[in-house]
């Protein structure tokens, strides 16, 4: 999964999926990541309330890695056109 950004906090391009573990992962065609949403919350992070994310959306996500789990901190969809 390619990442872009400092080593503090990166940004991944996947897609959203929940598996039977119940589990959300970020995924692209070569591998698949266990992805945490708790950090979206607060005015103090980035979110957008507009932005409505599904099973199976493509997103952009912003935050940091730790112990093989992906921490969310802010979450966008790419542009369309």
């Amino acid at each position: 999964m390619g990442a872009i950004g400092a080593p503090s906090k990166v940004h991944i391009l996947g897609i959203i999926n929940q598996k039977e573990d119940m589990n959300y992962y970020i995924e692209d065609k070569s591998s698949s990541l266990r992805i945490v949403f708790h950090g979206i919350e607060g005015e103090s992070i980035e979110s957008d309330y507009r932005v409505f994310i599904t099973i199976n959306s493509i997103v952009i996500a912003g935050g940091y890695f730790k112990e093989n789990t992906f921490y969310a901190t802010n979450l966008i969809s790419p542009p369309l056109l």
